[in-house]
Formats: structure tokens, C-alpha cells, sequence
């Protein structure tokens, strides 16, 4: 059973095209978010349509999801259909001592796990702390209720 992959770029508005997706509905689809800067409510009218269509895949993987999807994944009901999960995603992060923020790319199963049916962040603060006030010694912290930002991982 192969995989096939689908690429968006720019923002997903009213002039946004989704790809038409070839192959069979056996593969693995992986939809790669990392070129997305934005979505408005017309990008997601759009994108309700469209990943409805998808929904007779097997497995549509999203990949490199940045914080404005994922902020939609949580308030909006099916933005996420079942056969839909997410491998990796942003996460805005603060520092609570000198108030530096930044925003790091996170995978399930690596920096972030649910375990008993809560989610575990782990992030390696040592890569972390080269951002930031240098003369702070930065330790970042996810930059939002975790209860809500992480919401769509228990859908």
C-alpha cells in the first residue's frame, strides 16, 4: 500500500484552489501544510468541502500544521474528519521571565504524547533556549491553555 502527498502554499481564502488528489483511496494521503500563512472563513467553508471529499481515504495525515489551523481544528465541529490525524504542528511558546515568544514545530508521538487520555508536552529546552532575551537563561512553556490548544488531538 503506497502513500501520496499534496503541498499547500499561501493562504487559504476565497482565491485558494485545493489540488485535485490522485490515487487510490488505499493510500496513505499526506497533506502538507507548511506553506500555509492563513485562513479565513471562506478558506475554511473551502476546506470543509474539499477534506469531506477525502473522507472515503483510508488515512489523510496533515503534516507541519501551522498555530491558525490549528486554532480552526478546535473551534469548528468536523474540521477534522475521522479518518483525518495530525503528525506534526506548531505550538506558540512563551517565555514567562523575559516574555520572548516564538513558535516551534512539534510531532505526536516525539514531543508531545497522550497518555491516559492527557496530553504530555516534552519539549527539549536546551534547543529551545537559543531563543529569546540572551540574558535570560529562557525556559519556554506552550503559550495558551493547553486544554484548549490541544483540543483537536482528543477529537
Amino acid at each position: 500500500m503506497g502513500s501520496s502527498k499534496v503541498s499547500l502554499v499561501g493562504k487559504i481564502d476565497e482565491d485558494f484552489m485545493f489540488p485535485e488528489v490522485e490515487g487510490s483511496l488505499d493510500e496513505t494521503l499526506y497533506i502538507d501544510f507548511l506553506g500555509i500563512k492563513a485562513i479565513n472563513s471562506v478558506g475554511i467553508k473551502s476546506w470543509l468541502e474539499w477534506s469531506e471529499k477525502l473522507a472515503s481515504r483510508k488515512t489523510v495525515v496533515l503534516k507541519n500544521v501551522p498555530v491558525c489551523v490549528v486554532m480552526q481544528m478546535n473551534m469548528i465541529t468536523h474540521f477534522l474528519p475521522e479518518n483525518f490525524w495530525v503528525e506534526s504542528f506548531e505550538v506558540p511558546l512563551v517565555c514567562e521571565r523575559c516574555e520572548s515568544e516564538k513558535i516551534d514545530m512539534v510531532e505526536l508521538g516525539k514531543e508531545v504524547k497522550i497518555q491516559d487520555g492527557k496530553v504530555i508536552v516534552d519539549l527539549e529546552q536546551e534547543f529551545l533556549g537559543q531563543f529569546g532575551d540572551p540574558d535570560c537563561d529562557c525556559f519556554f512553556e506552550v503559550d495558551t491553555s493547553g486544554d484548549r490548544y490541544f483540543r483537536f488531538l482528543k477529537a
